[in-house]
């Protein structure tokens, strides 16, 4: 837990169920401003995804409208990038991730085939390298919601339809891959896929002791 106090009244304040809070938007900022770019995007992206009046452009705006400049710059990187179809932390902080290692921007939630039942959503997807990217925890087959085995099936199955679908190659990793040197770095380019700008080694750096330090047992979804 970590403590901000400020003197400044350019905060909105909500009361829910009796409790004093402030806004999702004002909240956001503050993250980002405070806290590590990764996880930044991780509040910008879930702020952005759970209320539609909210997007990068307003984030953008209340960060720079603000009378501290305290963190306004070190905020602008997860703000303007702030994207609601992210459906978790982990998937936030992959795209972190694979822009600091160089690679280009991905879509997200692209649907590979016919939109709904009759095609597969891919997490992230590169559609020139035509490449399928999926974001996995590892709580999702360690039994805590089904027969592993018949998890670790389904994938299998669905990997198959992707890459009759149109994908080239599906690529999988895990919280590890983030945390363990170029791992993640190493996966993508066995698929194909190419830098096209150089790292940024210090943020990367940064991420790995940021997640390292994360509470046992808390790995995303």
């Amino acid at each position: 837990m970590q403590v901000h106090t400020s003197a400044h009244a350019d905060r909105i304040i909500e009361e829910i169920h009796g409790i004093r809070l402030t806004s999702r938007a004002d909240t956001c900022v503050d993250i980002a401003r405070h806290r590590h770019p990764g996880i930044g995007l991780v509040a910008a992206d879930a702020a952005v995804g759970a209320d539609r009046t909210i997007d990068s452009l307003s984030l953008v705006t209340l960060n720079e409208e603000r009378m501290s400049a305290r963190g306004r710059r070190a905020a602008r990187w997860a703000l303007s990038r702030a994207d609601g179809r992210a459906e978790s932390a982990f998937e936030s902080l992959s795209r972190a991730a694979i822009e600091w290692w160089g690679f280009p921007p991905p879509e997200l939630q692209q649907w590979i085939g016919a939109d709904g039942a009759g095609g597969d959503r891919a997490d992230i997807w590169w559609s020139v390298r035509r490449v399928a990217g999926e974001a996995d925890g590892r709580i999702k087959y360690d039994g805590r919601f089904g027969d592993p085995a018949a998890a670790l099936r389904a994938r299998e199955d669905r990997d198959r339809r992707l890459l009759r679908r149109g994908a080239r190659a599906v690529v999988h990793w895990g919280w590890d891959d983030l945390t363990d040197g170029d791992a993640l770095r190493a996966l993508l380019m066995s698929v194909g896929l190419s830098p096209d700008h150089p790292p940024d080694l210090a943020r990367l750096a940064t991420l790995r002791t940021t997640l390292r330090a994360r509470p046992k047992g808390s790995e995303p979804p």
